[in-house]
């Protein structure tokens, strides 16, 4: 167990998160760093000590005529072959194999990777010195929607990246500062107006409210935060309004 912890620290740090998009998410840029990757690893399979087992599931997950990744983005090229079921198997996919990556990639020793290793699979090598940590310039793009239970739900990125939800790599976590409202109440202008405090450490995340609160109006600003020094956080978002569901 505490080999695996030390592997997830090392991780977080060499990728700086995955959330820095060591695997890309865009269709075309991770088409090309999938094919590219998979040649590289077959190549310098033996001295990555990459396991057999991985090798062969990844070339499935790539290769399959059917439901392989390249078949899947040959049918999305074109208007003729594009369909919702198309598209939804190779969002699928992606995911399957970004996680895959994710896995062969923490069990590669750093020990024997050489600078092509890192480049080619966009992995920053690990610094043995403590760097201060930047502030954060990121904004979260918030989607926040209720569906019942008096359970609010957000989906988070930053507002200057697109893809799936994920926090600022610079952040400790996301901050919410919100009010709950009547229908004739104002909203607030600014986080001064709220009185409703909570945070999440991931870009997915829900509060519960009481019985008691559904049907009024929820508004919030949200914020990355970095918990160590609040002068190296991020800058409130505009207002986000929903109605707390029944």
């Amino acid at each position: 167990m505490k080999k695996i912890i030390i592997l997830k620290e090392q991780i977080i740090i060499l990728f700086a998160g995955v959330r820095r998009n060591v695997v890309p998410h865009a269709i075309e840029p991770f088409n090309a760093y999938i094919i590219a990757v998979y040649a590289y690893l077959q190549a310098n399979q033996t001295r990555l000590l990459v396991s057999v087992a991985n090798m062969k599931a990844l070339g499935i997950l790539i290769n399959d005529p059917d439901t392989g990744w390249i078949q899947l983005h040959t049918l999305h090229s074109s208007t003729s072959t594009r369909t919702g079921d198309v598209n939804t198997d190779l969002a699928n996919s992606e995911s399957t194999i970004t996680h895959l990556l994710e896995s062969i990639y923490l069990d590669i020793p750093r020990s024997v990777m050489i600078t092509a290793d890192y480049s080619t699979l966009h992995i920053a090598k690990l610094s043995n010195s403590k760097s201060a940590r930047a502030k954060i310039i990121n904004i979260p793009f918030a989607k926040m929607y209720s569906t019942g239970g008096a359970i609010v739900r957000w989906i988070t990125r930053p507002a200057s990246s697109a893809g799936k939800a994920h926090i600022d790599p610079l952040a400790d976590e996301l901050q919410v500062e919100g009010i709950l409202l009547n229908a004739a109440d104002p909203l607030p202008t600014d986080i001064t107006g709220c009185n409703i405090h909570f945070s999440s450490k991931h870009a997915i995340f829900s509060h519960a409210f009481t019985p008691s609160d559904a049907g009024k109006r929820f508004a919030c600003f949200v914020k990355y935060a970095n918990t160590s020094d609040d002068k190296k956080s991020g800058g409130w978002s505009g207002i986000i309004i929903c109605i707390v569901a029944f």
